[in-house]
């Protein structure tokens, strides 16, 4: 990660990113997921920021997303955790309602059969 956050530009550091991706092919079938069943938004070079950010951590941690959508990112980092043989406790905190605010709008679906969980589980 560290590397990543060398280069002279964000542009550069996305593009390394973008490589790292495309050399992970655990990450690509994740993502692939994601992007086939509408689980999520994001680059697919974020993941490679998410891995190096798990990478980071202790060996035992916490992790709290508010606001988890469909669980794509509470997905991943407990696929990473496990690479990385890290204990992770991971929790997601949201409504699970498809209100949206005055910035978003949400399809309506059942956000509780309609989830990325099926991926690891």
């Amino acid at each position: 990660m560290l590397e990543i956050l060398k280069k002279e530009s964000l542009r550069e550091a996305y593009e390394v990113c973008q490589i790292e991706y495309n050399n992970d092919t655990e990450l690509q079938k994740l993502r692939e997921y994601i992007k086939q069943n509408a689980y999520g938004y994001c680059d697919d070079a974020h993941y490679v920021m998410w891995r190096e950010i798990v990478k980071l951590l202790p060996d035992n941690f916490s992790f709290v997303e508010i606001g988890v959508f469909k669980g794509q990112i509470i997905c991943l980092i407990t696929l990473l955790s496990e690479r990385y043989n890290k204990n992770a406790n991971v929790y997601g905190v949201t409504p699970m309602v498809n209100h949206g605010d005055k910035y978003s709008t949400y399809d309506d679906v059942d956000s509780h059969r309609c989830s990325v969980w099926s991926f690891i589980v």
